[in-house]
């Protein structure tokens, strides 16, 4: 007979945890590395309004669980990174504790603290909680070369 295992919320809380700081390890291992806080990148090839509609076409892509969708402004080697099997597992436990993302409520950009890199913030509402996320991008390029969620300090 199968066995039926219940978590609470805090321990899903701690999973979501667990597999952002995974996501963002194999991330920053593949890529530019981790970008600091700062002034709006000025050489940042995005816009603050492109880079918003792509957080939320992704964030969008993330309620329905579609990984070509969510994964459409990726860099190659963001895709190699996290495929369709690593992103269905992570979706499944960030969404079971977080619940569906309703909107963007604040964006900043920032250069990165490596050379020629800088990243977007995003403020994020979802149903149980606001969270976090940022991409990471290089000079020059518009495809995502890094992505993170985090709780947002108190």
């Amino acid at each position: 007979m199968p066995r039926i295992i219940q978590t609470t919320e805090m321990e899903q809380r701690q999973s979501v945890r667990r597999l952002a700081v995974g996501l963002t390890i194999v991330v920053l291992l593949s890529t530019v590395g981790a970008c600091g806080e700062g002034a709006t990148p000025i050489d940042s090839p995005v816009t603050e309004e492109q880079v918003t509609e792509m957080a939320d076409n992704a964030l969008k892509a993330f309620n329905t669980g579609d990984y070509a969708a969510w994964s459409r402004d990726w860099s190659g080697t963001m895709k190699a990174a996290i495929d369709e099997d690593a992103f269905s597992a992570f979706r499944d436990q960030f969404h079971a504790a977080l619940g569906e993302y309703r909107r963007i409520t604040a964006v900043t950009g920032s250069e990165g603290s490596a050379s020629g890199t800088y990243r977007w913030t995003f403020e994020v509402e979802f149903e149980n909680a606001p969270y976090r996320m940022w991409f990471g991008f290089k000079e020059g390029s518009p495809q995502i070369e890094g992505v993170n969620f985090e709780e947002p300090s108190a």
